[in-house]
């Protein structure tokens, strides 16, 4: 949650809007609807496979937008290839949780992903005996 928490704060502020993807991990999901909307910062939630809702959703103050490689705890998979390619033609960011897929399943920075969050205390780590996450991304995503 450290490095959710660090990447969303540092990429928004006040007035910023954020897509995020329904059935996200419920750390993630109640640091989006208690502690982004207390910064004046709106979020909607669609479903990660329907880019028409995204349409529908993005607005002019749309920043960023939030999903996961594979939801947790339900699996659900977003469609992948038509995320950063939806941010990219919008000058949006795209952060997606890669923990659940680890590096070894999807490698989102190479399909176009800006920045990209692990929990390093779970697959990465593998053994549950430290607290740790992870921020990759190329340090233009940040510039956005």
């Amino acid at each position: 949650m450290a490095a959710i928490s660090a990447t969303l704060f540092s990429m928004l502020r006040a007035a910023d809007h954020v897509l995020a993807q329904e059935g996200l991990y419920g750390g993630t999901h109640d640091l989006l609807t208690r502690d982004l909307p207390r910064l004046g910062i709106e979020v909607t939630f669609v479903p990660g496979d329907d880019p028409a809702a995204w349409r529908k959703a993005v607005t002019p103050r749309t920043r960023l937008f939030y999903l996961e490689a594979m939801t947790n705890p339900l699996v659900r998979i977003a469609d992948l290839p038509a995320v950063p390619a939806f941010a990219r033609e919008r000058g949006l960011i795209s952060v997606i949780d890669n923990t659940f897929a680890t590096p070894l399943a999807f490698r989102p920075l190479r399909h176009g992903f800006d920045l990209v969050v692990h929990s390093a205390t779970k697959y990465l780590n593998g053994h549950s005996d430290l607290i740790a996450g992870a921020v990759m991304g190329a340090a233009a995503a940040c510039g956005k």
